[in-house]
This record gives structure tokens, C-alpha cells and sequence, in this order.
């Protein structure tokens, strides 16, 4: 049989596209990036592309919530989440856990592998835990609910996309040519370095070698904090002793309280020292290692912000606070020791009930003393004019304060409302330097690994310890950014 001429235009035609069609078909089932191709190991004979582990192989079921997600993409309806198959997540660290409900909850499907973004859904790699609160729950844009996440699965999602984010520490890869996982180092653990540095200095030469973790702090909704606020930390340690180096951005140092002199009268500039502060568990606190600091605002069902206060969640459970004000220990150094408790003390209804449950370890000298006269319209001392500052402009030294002389005074002269002297006994065992520079706090503390106080946080070669931790920037309460969840000193 022969064909005719003009059957034969359509025959190559289709030969072609027939022919197109397997050579696309054979390159999509082949490319590691289908969902047919996604495998626990590289592919031998693949590498026109680079092969990534994303993580080790799990079911592929659903994560069990209560309920279907809702919600709709470009008008049609979205799939609703399998509650009838869970998918347990990996034990070990959070990251593991969001890696394993990202996949396991389909969020792969919109936002790319890796959180990377997709062609209807957008980039959320490094996305905050009120984020992922606000948009699990309200769905936005069409995207499905997720209202049956609890608290500790939407840390872990948001340390799992943390870890992710290109430069992150924690992604894992593999080689193509060995088939070896790069180990995930844990985006919450600060890995201390066996090494004494040479001084207190900021910049002392043994904090290059230093890991640096980064401690990633939100702002508490309603609040009129900014942020967030994202704070390096470092640590070294010997057999005696541990040091912590803190870096964070703060465009304006709101260091000094002071009162300003205009040749007839003083006037106070409203300021509100920055402040950095740290939790300690010494011993296993409710939901801490979820939830972070968190777990420690006590909201009052229908309370506003303004009566909003910190306390730990259990009667008996305590917590080690240090607290670094700039307009104190970035003059004298180190911090103010104090404890958080879980009991409230005194009448509910007064202004102090709020902080009741902060408790200042023991002081046995120095600290701070006001410079306010008792008609509270200026000070009451000043700096000794032949002396120069022992901590420098803008602070006065309990040791070289003098009864206020006007006389010695110009126009515009400013003198501290505090005078300063280093707490003495179990409140001063934090000492330190701090330094200010190119918009940048760099703050150094020290302690002994133990004490032997009860009320202290007692570190030990070889053990881990959680914390939290909290940025005031020029501002005072609750208005401030806290970390989500908890973080880990590992002490190697």
C-alpha cells in the first residue's frame, strides 16, 4: 500500500510530536525535582543538576488534626487533610519535627520543597511562629486552614523553615558523587568552644573561633515593640567557668537617664533604657521548651496587654533571670541577677503585683542608687568636677558623686538619675563589658559554671541547658520581642 502525497505532512507531524512527548515524559520521570523521582539516596546516573537530600523518607499520610482544612485556590475546592492516617513526627529536635509536618501536611504542594515558593503560593522560608499562627488559622488568599496545630507543631514548622533558609546552618545537603549527609547542625543549640579568652573585651580574640548561633526573637503581638529582633550568640567555656558574647542591631543607644539643666531649672528627657534578658531553667519548666518565653506571660482571660505580666506557669517551678539594662551594666558590666518564681505576691489589684513574681537574688553592697531630690524636680549629686568619669560621660559612680553645685554647671549640663556601684554577693556574680558601635550592641557576660547558689542555674561540662530570651528596644513591660521557643547551651 502506498500513501499519498498529501497524507504524508500529517504523518511526520505526528511522528514528531509522539516523539517529543516520550523524550518530555522520559526526562520528567527521570529528574530528581518530580514527585516521581523523590527517593531517600542520589540517583547513580543522574547530574545534569545537582541531587539535595531534603530530609529522611517518611509515610506519606497527613498529619492528624482535628478537623478538614477549608479553603479554596484560583476557585476550586482544597483537598481536605487525612484525619484518619497520622503521621507521627520524627523524636529529636523541632527541626526534624517541621521538616516531617511540612511534607507530611502537603505545604510542599504551593510553597516549593524546601518552603522555597511556588506558582501560587509565596517564598516562606524563615517565617515567624505569629506568622505561621495568624495564617494556619485564617487561611489567607485561599489557602487551606490548619486549625487543629498546636502549639509545639507550629514551633517546629517554624524552626523547620528557619533551617532552610539559603546560608542557614541548619539545611542538610548531600553529595551526588558520595551519596553523605552533611550532618543538620540544630538551629536552637548554642555550641559552646573549650577555650578562656584573654579578657572581658568585646572583641577579645578567643570569640573568633566561637560558633555563632543565631537567637531569633519575635514581637508579642498587641505590643509596641518592633522587630523581630535577631541576636548572635557565642560561648566559651573552661572548667570553671562560662563566658557568653550577645550582638544584636539597634539603630539609637538609649543608654542614658539623665536630668538637663537649662540654667534655671531641670528638665527630664522621657528615655527608656534598651535592655536584653535571659531565662534559665534550673529545673524543667511546662511548655519552656515548646513555647520559650512564652510560656512564661501570664494573659488573663480578656486582660489587656497593659496587665499582662511574667510568672512561671507552676507554683514550685523557678527560673534564673539575667537582666542588662544599657543606662547600668553597659557602664559597670556583667547583670542583674535575679529569679523568676510562680507565685504572685501581694494585692492583685496594685501596680507592683505585676512584677511580684521576679524576685532579685540577694545583694550584700552596691547596686543602684536614685539621684532624684525629694521634691523630684532634679537631682541631689553630681559628678566630682575633678575627677574624670570612672565609666565614662553619661554615667556617675556612687564613688565619685558630690552634693549638686548649679554654680559649676553650664547651660544644657546633663547628670545621671542614677549613681552606680557593682552589686556585691550572689546578685553580682555576672560581670561583663559591653561596647556600642556602627548601630551594633556587643555585650559580654561571665559566671562561674556553679555558683552554689540554689536560686542560680548550675552548669556542667557535658551538659545541656535551655533558655530563653528577651530584647526591650527603648522600651519598658511587655513591650518587647521574645524568643518562640526554647533554646540550648551545649557545653561539649
Amino acid at each position: 500500500m502506498k500513501f499519498k502525497k498529501h497524507w504524508l505532512p500529517p504523518v511526520i507531524f505526528g511522528g514528531a510530536v509522539l516523539s517529543l512527548s516520550l523524550t518530555v515524559l522520559t526526562i520528567g520521570a527521570r529528574s530528581p525535582f518530580t514527585h516521581a523521582n523523590l527517593d531517600s539516596k542520589p540517583t547513580g546516573d543522574y547530574n545534569r543538576t545537582v541531587q539535595t537530600l531534603i530530609g529522611p523518607a517518611q509515610p506519606l499520610q497527613a498529619h492528624a488534626v482535628s478537623g478538614n482544612s477549608s479553603g479554596a485556590v484560583g476557585g476550586g475546592s482544597a483537598p481536605a487533610v487525612n484525619t484518619g492516617g497520622a503521621m507521627t513526627a520524627p523524636h529529636g529536635d523541632l527541626t526534624q519535627q517541621g521538616q516531617a509536618l511540612f511534607f507530611g501536611l502537603d505545604c510542599a504542594s504551593c510553597h516549593g520543597l524546601q518552603g522555597a515558593g511556588g506558582v501560587f503560593a509565596p517564598i516562606i522560608q524563615g517565617v515567624s511562629v505569629t506568622d505561621i499562627q495568624t495564617n494556619t488559622s485564617a487561611g489567607p488568599g485561599g489557602m487551606p486552614k490548619f486549625a487543629g496545630l498546636t502549639d509545639q507543631d507550629v514551633q517546629a514548622l517554624a524552626a523547620y523553615l528557619k533551617s532552610v533558609v539559603p546560608g542557614s546552618s541548619g539545611t542538610a545537603t548531600q553529595s551526588a558523587t558520595t551519596g553523605t549527609a552533611a550532618p543538620a547542625a540544630a538551629t536552637t543549640d548554642v555550641v559552646a568552644l573549650k577555650q578562656t579568652p584573654a579578657s572581658l573585651a568585646t572583641d577579645d580574640a578567643a570569640w573568633s573561633a566561637a560558633q555563632v548561633t543565631t537567637v531569633h526573637t519575635d514581637v508579642i503581638p498587641e505590643s509596641k515593640a518592633t522587630g523581630p529582633v535577631d541576636v548572635k550568640m557565642q560561648a566559651l567555656y573552661s572548667a570553671t567557668d562560662v563566658w557568653f558574647r550577645f550582638q544584636w542591631s539597634d539603630p539609637t543607644q538609649d543608654a542614658f537617664n539623665v536630668w538637663q539643666w537649662d540654667g534655671t531649672k531641670w528638665t527630664s528627657p522621657s528615655t527608656t533604657s534598651d535592655r536584653l534578658s535571659l531565662y534559665w531553667e534550673i529545673q524543667p519548666v511546662a511548655d519552656f521548651e515548646a513555647r520559650g518565653c512564652q510560656a512564661l506571660c501570664h494573659k488573663g482571660a480578656g486582660d489587656p496587654i497593659s496587665k499582662w505580666y511574667m510568672i512561671a506557669p507552676n507554683p514550685t517551678d523557678e527560673l534564673d533571670n539575667w537582666q542588662w539594662t544599657a543606662s547600668t551594666f553597659a557602664a559597670m558590666g556583667g547583670a542583674n541577677n535575679l529569679h523568676i518564681t510562680g507565685v504572685n505576691i501581694g494585692d492583685p489589684t496594685s501596680s507592683s503585683y505585676r512584677g511580684s513574681a521576679i524576685v532579685a537574688d540577694p545583694n550584700t553592697g552596691g547596686g543602684t542608687v536614685s539621684n532624684t531630690n525629694a521634691t523630684k524636680d532634679g537631682p541631689t549629686m553630681m559628678q566630682d568636677p575633678t575627677k574624670q568619669p570612672l565609666y565614662g560621660p553619661g554615667y556617675l559612680a556612687v564613688s565619685e558623686a558630690v552634693a549638686l553645685d548649679v554654680s559649676k554647671l553650664k547651660v544644657g549640663a546633663q547628670v545621671p538619675k542614677s549613681e552606680l556601684a557593682p552589686f556585691q554577693g550572689e546578685r553580682g556574680d555576672i560581670d561583663g563589658k559591653t561596647s556600642y558601635a556602627n548601630g551594633q550592641y556587643t555585650v559580654v557576660f561571665h559566671r562561674k559554671l556553679d555558683t552554689g547558689f540554689p536560686d542560680d542555674a548550675k552548669f556542667t561540662v557535658g551538659g545541656t541547658f535551655t533558655f530563653g530570651l528577651a530584647v526591650w528596644n527603648s522600651l519598658d513591660q511587655e513591650n518587647h520581642t521574645v524568643t518562640g521557643q526554647a533554646y540550648h547551651l551545649k557545653l561539649q
